[in-house]
């Protein structure tokens, strides 16, 4: 809340309520919000602007389907899916780009090590 002190200066005041309201403030923003941008849009564009398959985007839409949008950090829920999956196989090279709110992009470059990922625990 915006009020005046005892000395006549404006500050804002910090009330009890405040995490309540914030949490209720967050959810309406994303109600609004997360409809009309990134996800399933997003992972379409990138697919069509880089020739990309089904087959090549499975890992980011099963990710979007089972966490939600949750930004940059998609991109490692991903990988596990690929690594799940079987997918990778030593001396490839794998370019992440997370994309997240505003202007946020990340980038990485991996490069797989060894063959035997049989480890359950991905």
């Amino acid at each position: 809340m915006e009020e005046e002190d005892d000395y006549g200066h404006h500050g804002f005041r910090l009330a009890k309520t405040l995490p309540a309201v914030t949490t209720q403030a967050l959810a309406m923003n994303l109600r609004v919000l997360v409809p009309k941008a990134g996800g399933k849009a997003v992972i379409n564009g990138v697919a069509k602007k880089f020739g990309l398959s089904e087959y090549d985007i499975e890992p980011a839409k099963m990710t979007l389907q089972r966490f939600g949008n949750n930004s940059v950090g998609g991109i490692w829920y991903a990988m596990g899916y690929r690594e799940a999956k079987k997918r990778f196989m030593k001396g490839d090279r794998v370019l992440m780009i997370g994309l997240g709110s505003g202007f946020e992009c990340n980038t990485c470059v991996r490069e797989v090590m060894r063959d035997d990922l049989n480890d359950d625990n991905v």
